[in-house]
């Protein structure tokens, strides 16, 4: 487990600082990256470095962001980062803030977090896609527990392949895949559930 700090301590992020960090990420082993900060900036250069995490063996998995948008965030919507949405009631129904779209691969809940706060305390008010994306990371990280030999690519499809369909009014399916199903997912990396995880 690593901490890798890539945010100012104003508390912004900035292109300079995450690429390095998805670099130093993918040359050190780190199997999965947690990344709960978006963008509505496409860089080249971030875009790039999240393929060189994804080729080089790490899983990407990032906040698509709290604007109520289709439209495509960053790093999220780049092809390599397994990018994660929010749902908001037992329902299954999106959060109200949460971006959206084919963009969107996987959700998890977003609302009425419980964590930790500063000072030793515990909050059950935390919300947004940053703190739906840690949850599927810590789906992915136990799936390589599960599975030591199981590469990056095997992982997120399983992840993916396991998920059930989010439909909604009147966005229809808002999320690519659907909510995470860590259950599910372990079993498929396992090989107790039939059909093959495909790496896409």
């Amino acid at each position: 487990l690593a901490a890798l700090k890539v945010g100012a301590s104003s508390g912004y992020f900035y292109p300079s600082a995450t690429i390095p960090g998805f670099v130093y990420a993918a040359d050190n082993g780190i199997q999965v990256v947690s990344c709960s900060f978006y963008s509505d900036f496409d860089v080249a250069a971030e875009r790039d470095a999240v393929a060189y995490c994804f080729a080089n063996g790490t899983l990407p998995v990032v906040a698509a962001g709290n604007e109520d948008s289709v439209l495509p965030f960053f790093p999220a919507s780049y092809p390599a980062a397994l990018s994660v949405g929010a749902t908001g009631d037992t329902s299954n129904n999106r959060v109200w803030f949460s971006n959206f779209g084919s963009w969107v691969r996987v959700a998890t809940p977003g609302l009425g977090l419980y964590t930790t706060t500063m000072g030793s305390g515990y909050t059950s008010g935390f919300a947004g896609t940053s703190g739906a994306c840690p949850q599927v990371a810590g789906v992915a990280a136990l799936l390589f527990s599960a599975a030591p030999g199981a590469t990056n690519a095997t992982v997120r499809a399983a992840i993916e392949d396991t998920c059930l369909p989010l439909n909604q009014a009147p966005y229809g399916r808002w999320v690519s895949y659907g909510l995470v199903n860590a259950d599910a997912a372990v079993d498929r990396i396992l090989g107790l559930t039939s059909g093959s995880v495909s790496a896409r």
